[in-house]
């Protein structure tokens, strides 16, 4: 399952994390090493996201047109979500 899958990488991206903090903190610090670990931290971001999707396009492949209707509803909404406080501190809402 989804989780299953993310969780070996979740814990590697945490090492890759600490390994990379650590680097920046070292005076003089090696900058192919912090490049290398950057670009490691990206490969396994893109493989996190590259789950997540697919698991989202199973789940949304067993969805009714209605469901996938409401559910690209619920979507959107998140995506504008963020803006809403400032509507309200604006008074616009």
């Amino acid at each position: 399952d989804r989780e299953a899958a993310i969780r070996p990488l979740a814990e590697t991206l945490q090492t890759q994390r600490v390994a990379l903090a650590t680097l920046i903190e070292t005076p003089n610090a090696d900058p192919a090493r912090v490049g290398q670990t950057v670009i490691d931290i990206h490969s396994s971001e893109k493989q996190v996201s590259q789950i997540a999707q697919a698991a989202a396009a199973t789940f949304a492949a067993t969805l009714t047109d209605d469901q996938r209707r409401r559910m690209q509803a619920v979507i959107q909404a998140a995506q504008i979500a963020p803006a809403v406080p400032a509507f309200k501190a604006l008074g616009l809402i």
